[in-house]
């Protein structure tokens, strides 16, 4: 399974915003929402997402694969977030686009 989704960068250059592209993606909707809280000498990462699936998982499954997910995705998710911010501020644009990992 795979997931495409745009990143929106707001200005304040603390908001990262991502859409998925259905057409291009496994996923009939979803979005991505990281607030980054600077904290002294660390970085407070505020993370929301909902994705919705264009195909079936049994009830049983769901839940398992979710969990799996979770754990994997999180760890890509920090490292393409932290390379889009670290693009972002190299080339200064206000919109990019990045594959995210594999499920």
């Amino acid at each position: 399974m795979h997931k495409k989704q745009t990143l929106k960068l707001t200005t304040d250059g603390y908001s990262l915003n991502a859409d998925v592209m259905p057409e291009l993606s496994d996923f009939s909707s979803g979005w991505m929402h990281s607030v980054l809280i600077p904290d002294g000498e660390q970085t407070i990462i505020q993370f929301s997402s909902e994705m919705v699936p264009n195909f079936w998982l049994p009830p049983w499954l769901g839940p398992l694969l979710v969990k799996h997910a979770l754990s994997t995705e999180s760890i890509n998710s920090l490292r393409l977030l932290n390379k889009a911010v670290l693009n972002i501020k190299n080339q200064s644009p206000s919109i990019a686009t990045f594959q995210w990992g594999n499920l």
